[in-house]
């Protein structure tokens, strides 16, 4: 087995004592099945981690076969290594899929997930987000669509969210990429139209740096996108990018060092990848996982540490992995 230099350094680390915890915390798998499980979330809050997947028993649903069909699990620890389940939503005739954890405002979970009601008996197929909102007992409101002001929710997706300054923010995908705001998670007001691109662009992830917005996206092809906004981010600037991009997810390190977490192309692996995103172009700092059906990582930091979850399997069996790496080490390999 061939370890880049990122692994090379946890190993050491773990193995000399530097870090208050075994060496098999390096890469844990969190969540195993003889299922499909994939598009992870990860968020922490009163004492907890909580994860967010997709159990299936395939990635994509098979229209002659409603077993097929998604649903959402979160799982929830106290130390990132005993895990138990939190909570599950599931309904008849529905995929359920791509479940974000967030926290709001006033510090409540907030699970946003996509939900797609199959044809049954002549109806038509309804495609909506969802929200529900919990606290450290599970959840304790029903899924409840989001609204946008003025503008059709249903065929349209709003992937993933980010708090700040006490409102949502988002790209909702479609028949068009719109860049959406909130103040509780359910209400969304449009701020950006994005339909010059004149080609499909669908998952998206946004970051601020104080009143400055980065965003990276997916376009046709799996094509990296890179933008950037101001406030009120009613404008977006976008250019390509030198990588391929899916399922991305963006940190911000304490020396404002941005991390890109996605699958890498480079070659056609398909393999969970850390970069470094330095404007448009993003530099590999390690490949994560030599699983070829990887991706759809999830940030998270706290206490010196990055965790990040991810899925990684084969095509008919995936697994939960979660990883924590220390961000002293995380800002040596980065470019200064």
């Amino acid at each position: 087995m061939k370890y880049g230099v990122l692994q090379l350094i946890l190993i050491f680390l773990f193995s000399a004592g530097a870090i208050n915890c075994s060496a098999g915390d390096y890469i844990t798998t969190i969540w195993s099945s003889k299922k499909y499980s994939a598009f992870t979330s990860l968020q922490y809050v009163n004492g907890f981690f909580y994860c967010a997947f997709r159990e299936a028993t395939k990635h994509r649903v098979d229209i002659n076969d409603l077993t097929t069909l998604g649903k959402i699990i979160v799982i929830r620890s106290s130390n990132m290594k005993d895990w138990s389940l939190y909570t599950s939503i599931k309904k008849d005739s529905c995929d359920m899929r791509d479940p974000n954890l967030s926290l709001t405002s006033d510090g409540r979970i907030m699970l946003l997930y996509f939900s797609r009601s199959y044809a049954v008996s002549g109806t038509k197929d309804k495609l909506c987000s969802y929200v529900v909102f919990g606290n450290d007992k599970g959840l304790v409101t029903s899924p409840e669509p989001i609204k946008i002001n003025g503008y059709n929710r249903e065929y349209r997706w709003l992937w993933k969210i980010r708090w700040h300054k006490n409102k949502a923010y988002g790209f909702m995908y479609g028949s068009d990429f719109l860049f959406l705001t909130s103040s509780d998670g359910i209400n969304y007001d449009i701020l950006y139209s994005g339909k010059q691109f004149g080609e499909r662009v669908t998952e998206a992830a946004v970051i601020f740096k104080k009143d400055t917005a980065i965003a990276v996206a997916r376009g046709l092809n799996n094509k990296g996108l890179y933008g950037i906004a101001y406030a009120p981010f009613i404008s977006w600037d976008w250019k390509k990018m030198n990588i391929g991009v899916a399922g991305p997810d963006l940190l911000q390190l304490p020396n404002e060092q941005i991390l890109l977490g996605t699958r890498n192309y480079q070659e056609q692996l398909g393999q969970t990848s850390l970069y470094e995103l330095l404007d448009n172009n993003a530099r590999l700092i390690e490949t994560i996982d030599e699983a070829r059906d990887s991706s759809y990582p999830s940030f998270l930091i706290m206490n010196n540490n990055v965790y990040m979850s991810y899925y990684a399997g084969n095509k008919n069996c995936t697994s939960i992995k979660a990883i924590r790496i220390p961000i002293i080490e995380l800002e040596k390999l980065c470019v200064k």
